[in-house]
Formats: structure tokens, sequence, C-alpha cells
């Protein structure tokens, strides 16, 4: 079993969804988690959850979009656990829109809370990895970048492409750090599939036809337990890598 025993980790979104899903993954691997997002009910929510489970968590509201937000949750983070091991980058605002129809204020909003965020918290939590001697950070990409036919999506697999290249970055820049940059392409059930399948069945039902294992991952079960897993020491290898975890849905379509 993976064992995350002593690491402390920054889960931002964390309070429901797939974040909520890797958080509680990661305090059954034994590490402390601290779950961050703009809500504070859903962060306590998800917190209770976890002690529940003998698991330890804290709570931080923050808005990842603002400097300040950002600076604030990994000192308080520190202050409060002592150490920082992992960083997980989850949380994103975004925008579907064809790109005659997009606004500056779409491509605002996706950015500052996608590539500006990650590349903010990526800095701010440097020298707290480096010193943990065991430091990973997990961004988030999305099977947008991979589309065929990608219409509506150009916005945010842009963002998801420009956070690409910063793990791969970092990954080269701070691996004699001793830190390891990744990224995941899940495809899992959330708040927001969930309210897709609602709005539309159909089309939710032509998705997920099209995934070879016949469903979308469990937010805990599936993707949360595979990081888990990656940002242990038995994954110590590897770095700046884009890891699927989508149920073969991109690279076998």
């Amino acid at each position: 079993m993976t064992d995350l025993g002593g690491r402390v980790a920054i889960v931002t979104g964390g309070g429901r969804g797939i974040g909520r899903g890797i958080a509680l993954a990661l305090s059954s691997a034994g590490a402390t988690v601290v779950v961050s997002g703009r809500t504070r009910e859903t962060l306590d929510d998800a917190c209770a959850e976890i002690r529940s489970r003998g698991g330890e968590a804290h709570a931080i509201v923050a808005d990842v979009r603002e400097l300040a937000d950002a600076e604030r949750l990994v000192a308080e983070t520190v202050t409060h656990a002592g150490r920082l091991d992992i960083l997980v980058n989850n949380a994103q605002t975004y925008r579907h829109a064809l790109l005659l129809d997009a606004t500056e204020d779409d491509l605002d909003a996706t950015f500052r809370s996608g590539p500006y965020a990650v590349f903010r918290l990526m800095r701010i939590a440097h020298p707290h990895l480096a010193a943990s001697g065991h430091g990973v950070i997990v961004n988030f990409g999305s099977g947008a970048q991979l589309m065929h036919d990608g219409r509506m999506y150009a916005v945010y697999a842009a963002a998801k492409s420009a956070i690409e290249s910063l793990t791969r970055y970092a990954a080269v820049e701070w691996g004699g750090d001793g830190i390891r940059a990744l990224m995941v392409m899940p495809a899992a059930e959330s708040d927001g599939t969930k309210a897709f399948r609602e709005r539309d069945p159909e089309r939710y039902a032509e998705m997920v036809g099209r995934v070879p294992m016949g469903r979308f991952g469990d937010p805990e079960h599936d993707i949360g337990v595979a990081i888990a897993w990656l940002v242990s020491d038995e994954a110590r290898f590897i770095t700046g890598s884009t890891v699927m975890l989508d149920g073969g849905q991109m690279f076998t379509r």
C-alpha cells in the first residue's frame, strides 16, 4: 500500500469533485491534507469526511487567482503543518466558447485560475518542496487538448497546454532540487459531468461510449489513488510526464 505518512499536501479545489477524491486518497495513504478552495462549507465538509476516516485535514479558504491568497495558502500550511511535500494544482475556472464568440474576460478568467495560478503556486512552494526531500507537483491537463474536434474548448485547451509546458520545464529546472513535476489528464465523474449528464443525457452517453472501459473514473479510487502512488517514493523516477487517467479515452481513439 502507498505510504505517504509524515507528508503534507495542498490540494486546491479540494472541496468537491476530483479534488476531493484526491484529498481523500492522499489522506488514506497517510498524508496530512490541506484542502483549499473558495467555499468554506465544501472545504469543511471534505475535512470532516477525512477526519471521520481517521485522517488529518485542514481547510484554508483561498482564491488561487489572487497572488496574496496563494502566498497565504502556502505560508499557513507550513506554519500549521511544519512542512510541504506535495502540491496538487487542481483548481480551474473554465469558459467554453467558439473562438469568434470568446471574450477577453473568458480568456482572463481561464488563464488566471489556470496557468497563472499554477505558475505562482509552484514558485511560492518551491523552497518548501525542495527542503522536504520528497517534493512533488501535480498539475492537471485535459482531454480537450487532444480532441480531434474540440470546438468550444479552444480557450480551455490553450490554458491546459500552457500548464503542460510549465510542468515540463519545472521538471527540467527543479529536478536538481529534488522536486518532481507531473501532469495528469483525468476523465472522472464530477459535479460538472453529473450536471452535464442531467442536461444532455444523450451526449453524455456518447462521451462515455468513447471510453474503452465503458465509464468515467471514480474521483477517489481511480484518480486519487493513482495520484497518491505517483507522489510517493515508489514513483520517484517519474517526472516531466503527462499521465493519462482516462480509461483509454484519448490515446485509443
